[in-house]
């Protein structure tokens, strides 16, 4: 198996970066993200967006999530699902459910 870029959380749904390239993976998608916004809408302000660029930015932005989500599912070190901890970390007295 290849290098796990993401590890999944302790607690919830959903993972967080593990090393330098997961760091690398997510730095990028934020990058990109707002770099859409700043390609697909005007930024001079008497000239507001059409309907057409905010339709196109809306579809760069779900085109962007599913490809992270999609690289973070396959680079992660283990499965996706709802964590509620382990036991034997429970802070401060609380119990908590595996």
């Amino acid at each position: 198996m290849t290098e796990a870029w993401f590890k999944p959380k302790s607690f919830g749904y959903g993972v967080s970066p593990a090393n330098w390239k997961g760091w690398v993976a997510t730095c990028g998608f934020v990058v990109l993200s707002a770099g859409a916004g700043f390609v697909v809408l005007p930024m001079n302000p008497p000239a507001s967006p059409s309907l057409s660029q905010w339709g196109v930015w809306v579809v760069a932005q779900v085109v962007l999530a599913i490809g992270f989500i999609l690289l973070a599912r396959v680079k992660t070190d283990g499965a996706w699902r709802w964590r509620s901890g382990t036991v034997g970390t429970a802070e401060k007295g609380r119990d908590q459910r595996s």
